[in-house]
C-alpha cells in the first residue's frame, strides 16, 4: 500500500466519522428542544428518520454508539432514562439488521 492509498483512507474513516458525529448531533438536538417544548417524542421515528437524513450507514454504528455514550454521559445533556434506553435498543437493533 503505497502513502495515498493510506492517506485515502484515512480521509474516508474521518468522513464517515462525521456522518457518526452528524447523526448523534442531529437526534439530539432535536431531543433537547422537543423536551424543553414539552412535546412528545417518537424516539424511533426520529432516529429512523435521522438515520436517513444524514446518510448514515451500517459500518457508522460503532462510532455512534460511541458518540451517543459520549452523549449520555454528560450530565448536562439531560437525556431522559426512556431516551436513552429506545436509543440503545434501536442501536442493537441496527447492527443485528
Amino acid at each position: 500500500m503505497n502513502v495515498f492509498e493510506k492517506v485515502y483512507i484515512i480521509i474516508v474513516m474521518k468522513n464517515r466519522e462525521e456522518f457518526g458525529s452528524d447523526f448523534v448531533l442531529c437526534v439530539s438536538e432535536w431531543v433537547g428542544g422537543m423536551n424543553e417544548r414539552g412535546i412528545d417524542i417518537d424516539m424511533l421515528k426520529l432516529l429512523e428518520e435521522s438515520w436517513v437524513e444524514v446518510g448514515c450507514k451500517k459500518s457508522d454504528l460503532d462510532y455512534i454508539e460511541e458518540c451517543f455514550e459520549d452523549d449520555f454521559n454528560d450530565k448536562d445533556c439531560g437525556w431522559l432514562y426512556w431516551e436513552v434506553k429506545e436509543s440503545r435498543e434501536w442501536i442493537k437493533n441496527k447492527k443485528r439488521a
